[in-house]
């Protein structure tokens, strides 16, 4: 029987997460045999163990000289090989001359933010711990808004962003406007490029606690009579005023 020679330039290229597009060059294109069918196989670097590349299984035609290969594992190095069929002969394996790798899986959001235990200033803020698949974690990212129409976010200067630990999924914000509806957002940072998470879903609106009127100085008296006397002292905005914080637009009497 006449050998069947090895597929020619056997390359893996277009990588995703899952999947690799393998392509070769038939040197065998002016055989007289009866072809059959291409046999493609991958096998991850680590492992010594071919087996057959889905997504390549159905190559029945000869000038159907490239498949994409799917169901792979995310950021891995893989080896490909391809032989043909022909008048019920197999082929020499032709074997990819250098490996091709999967694009990295980037880390899920993370879910389920909530705030809670509210103060002047300051909320707790928890998250569930995400999937970090191929992300090598490096520290989770906060932020904060308003949750008026058009309202920026901001990272809080206080309380957070700074652990390196996957494991606290929570923290306690500080330095946030008082009595005031806020939302949070959470992601996950990585080291290493594109595997860093999406944002979260934003957390539902919680209010800061409204921050008392202070105390008044003593007003200024004067006497008019033996049995009364006026009381004065600064209306808000005039110097020397009594600061009200958020009791000043529901203030009822004095």
């Amino acid at each position: 029987l006449k050998e069947i020679l090895a597929p020619g330039l056997i390359v893996a290229s277009l990588p995703t997460i899952s999947s690799l597009q393998v392509a070769w060059i038939d040197t065998n294109s002016k055989s007289d045999c009866s072809f059959a069918r291409w046999h493609v196989e991958v096998r991850p670097v680590n492992s010594a163990a071919w087996s057959e590349a889905r997504g390549c299984s159905g190559l029945l035609q000869r000038s159907i000289t490239q498949c994409t290969v799917t169901d792979l594992q995310s950021d891995t190095a893989h080896d490909f090989r391809v032989r043909e069929e022909c008048g019920g002969q197999l082929g020499t394996w032709g074997v990819t001359a250098s490996t091709a790798t999967t694009v990295a899986r980037p880390a899920d959001e993370p879910t389920s933010v909530n705030a809670t235990l509210p103060s002047i200033t300051s909320l707790q803020v928890t998250w569930s711990q995400p999937d970090l698949h191929d992300c090598a974690f490096k520290r989770y990212v906060l932020q904060w808004r308003s949750n008026d129409p058009g309202a920026l976010w901001a990272e809080p200067t206080l309380g957070c962003n700074s652990s390196p630990s996957f494991c606290d999924a929570s923290c306690r914000v500080e330095g946030l406007p008082s009595y005031t509806e806020i939302i949070f957002r959470v992601r996950v940072l990585c080291f290493g490029s594109g595997v860093d998470s999406p944002w979260s879903l934003p957390s539902g609106a919680v209010s800061t606690l409204p921050r008392p009127a202070e105390a008044m100085a003593a007003p200024s008296v004067s006497v008019i009579g033996p049995f009364s006397a006026t009381l004065a002292w600064p209306l808000p905005g005039a110097a020397q005023a009594t600061p009200l914080h958020d009791c000043g637009p529901e203030l009822l009497s004095w």
